[in-house]
């Protein structure tokens, strides 16, 4: 029984760490009329957060590593706990910006919980639950709209933060619980493991496998992304489309049980099964589904919601049996720093990932975005794909 509750835990702190990205989504223009700011400047508040979230997960992997996880964790929580509550009280645009970046941080418990699970679960299950930490991970900042959605339609936008705080202060109990019996930092055995830790650093980034797991990673979130980025731009509120918000909602819905079931498939029923074997079907279940819907798309062989959210369950799919193996070949890499190496992978897919969003703007705007979403889409899976021809070797 401890051992699930300990479990439990990891997972917690996993999904917690990246709930604050979305969760104040649907609250932006509550925000912004609220604090009498343009909506322009109140999106910085969303990409300052990505960015020093992006920085500080290298940072705090490293530190976790030198000195202790429980340490590193609690700080991360505490500073994250401050600047809900700043965000909260504040009425002033500056300060609201520089409290999300205080929170920032709190991405280094999704790489601690990792490194945690693979150590507590011992070298037979660690990939197993890996994969149910990374489900977490992912499906988190997909439900994060609707719940922020509900507590600013019933409470104002306030309460999202206050919430975060709450949940804070939960997660320090669970932090303390999974993380008791971390070893306290002793200086006398840590003289020289900056350097060590910044030579290892070196060596990951010129590790073929890590690129190959990497590089896989970005892509599949950079496909991902895309379909979160712009399924909304494509399907908004329209008569000739016919689809309204809460619709959307449940539509969009359908990626993140596609990748519940493909991290359950990848934890019950992979796990005996070759690293690069899971992650290569994955892709592969990935970019045919993408391939099927862009199909019946251009013939418009069904309707386009249904071809289009159909086939994009299959990048849930591909994505959680994918990611989950990605992030246990990682950890297993340098079980002397995991932290230091889940971070470096977390920190550069979450860049790449946006970057990849971003980059796909350009290629998806006017009549012609119900075809490209998938084209973009297409062409982000089979990059996934190739890079995975290192692993095992």
């Amino acid at each position: 029984m401890k051992g699930w509750s300990v479990y439990l835990g990891y997972i917690l702190l996993s999904a917690f760490s990246v709930l604050p990205v979305t969760l104040i989504l649907p609250s932006l223009p509550s925000i912004s009329e609220s604090i009498d700011t343009p909506y322009w400047v109140l999106n910085l508040s969303i990409t300052l957060h990505a960015l020093l979230a992006a920085i500080t997960q290298v940072i705090g992997g490293s530190l976790a590593d030198k000195y202790s996880k429980k340490l590193i964790a609690f700080s991360v929580l505490t500073l994250f706990i401050l600047g809900s509550v700043i965000c909260a009280l504040t009425n002033n645009i500056y300060v609201f910006l520089i409290a999300r970046m205080i929170q920032a941080p709190i991405i280094v418990c999704f790489s601690i919980s990792l490194a945690g699970v693979n150590k507590f679960a011992g070298k037979d299950n660690s990939s197993k639950m890996i994969a149910y930490v990374s489900a977490a991970w992912a499906i988190a900042p997909l439900v994060g709209p609707s719940i922020g959605g509900q507590l600013d339609t019933l409470f104002g936008w306030r309460s999202n933060f206050w919430f975060l705080s709450l949940i804070g202060v939960v997660n320090l109990f669970f932090a303390h619980y999974c993380l008791s019996n971390e070893v306290s930092y002793d200086g006398s055995t840590n003289q020289g493991k900056e350097i060590r830790i910044l030579k290892s650093c070196l060596e990951l980034v010129r590790n073929r496998l890590f690129l190959g797991y990497t590089i896989c990673m970005i892509f599949s979130i950079g496909t991902l992304y895309v379909f979160l980025g712009w399924a909304p731009y494509l399907f908004r509120s329209d008569v000739s489309v016919g689809v309204n918000s809460s619709q959307l909602g449940i539509y969009m819905g359908l990626v993140p049980g596609g990748f519940i079931v493909g991290s359950v498939l990848a934890g019950k029923y992979f796990s005996g099964y070759s690293l690069a074997n899971v992650i290569l079907f994955g892709r592969t279940i990935a970019f045919i589904g993408i391939t099927i819907g862009f199909i019946a798309i251009a013939t418009e062989i069904l309707p386009l919601i249904l071809a289009f959210f159909g086939s994009c369950v299959f990048i849930g799919i591909g994505n959680g049996l994918s990611m989950a193996s990605a992030n246990a070949g990682i950890i297993k890499l340098r079980d002397d720093i995991p932290v230091t190496a889940s971070s470096l992978a977390s920190a550069t897919t979450t860049i790449g990932g946006v970057s990849t969003m971003t980059i796909s703007a350009l290629v998806l705007q006017g009549d012609i975005a119900k075809y490209s979403v998938h084209a973009v889409m297409m062409f982000t899976t089979p990059n996934s794909y190739t890079k995975c021809d290192s692993f095992d070797k």
